[in-house]
């Protein structure tokens, strides 16, 4: 099911891909890249500057989607503006649609990997019904190691070296859709024992005559 949407939305990304031309796509495919990264990595920072909302897998899904969505659309507008407003085809028409085409399928896998990464941090995902259709291991598996592979390769562009830190920031955001364990009551928990307790002697037996005098 997960390949399944992600060849669907590919192939339609490829379509438009044809329809646009290798050089509107190329801005295109850069500016979802960056957008990608820069939502991604982004995103524990901005959760953290509202606790009222930092462990809500509602409000982290929003926030990934909503900052890929405004990078691309702010990078794809200055570019339009400035370099794809008249552009003119230079290239073979061949090499245009079929290179428009390679890269709108691109565009459509990283997408799939995003929407899937929002999806995987929503606690319907852990739900036996939704499992049913669309295996969460598969699915974690799969955004995962998309868009890992994203953010080390604009990391290289910039020339930053991120170690592991993508591949932290997805789990991390991932285990947001996790249940969260219920809080222990002080009522259930057992009582304490009182540290450095002085054993007291032994009171004498009633039955049993006082020897402290024969010491």
């Amino acid at each position: 099911m997960v390949w399944l949407a992600a060849g669907l939305l590919a192939i339609l990304l490829a379509w438009l891909g044809v329809k646009k031309g290798v050089y509107i796509m190329t801005a295109a495919a850069f500016n979802f890249l960056l957008s990608v990264y820069l939502a991604v990595l982004s995103a524990p920072a901005l959760l953290k500057n509202n606790p009222a909302l930092q462990e809500s897998p509602h409000y982290a899904a929003f926030a990934v989607l909503f900052l890929t969505a405004a990078c691309f659309i702010l990078l794809q507008g200055i570019c339009f503006y400035l370099f794809l407003r008249d552009a003119d085809c230079v290239f073979p028409e061949v090499f245009e649609k079929s290179a428009g085409a390679l890269l709108g399928l691109l565009i459509g896998y990283i997408l799939t990997a995003q929407i899937f990464l929002a999806v995987c941090m929503m606690p319907f995902s852990r739900h036996e019904l939704f499992e049913r259709f669309i295996s969460l291991e598969r699915t974690k598996t799969f955004s995962a190691a998309a868009l890992t592979r994203v953010c080390h390769v604009m990391a290289g562009w910039s020339l930053q070296y991120l170690a592991d830190k993508p591949q932290k920031t997805i789990e991390y955001l991932i285990s947001l859709g996790d249940p969260k364990p219920l809080p222990v009551s002080p009522s259930a928990q057992p009582p304490s024992a009182p540290l450095n307790q002085t054993p007291t002697p032994p009171s004498p037996s009633p039955n049993r005559p006082d020897e402290s005098h024969l010491q």
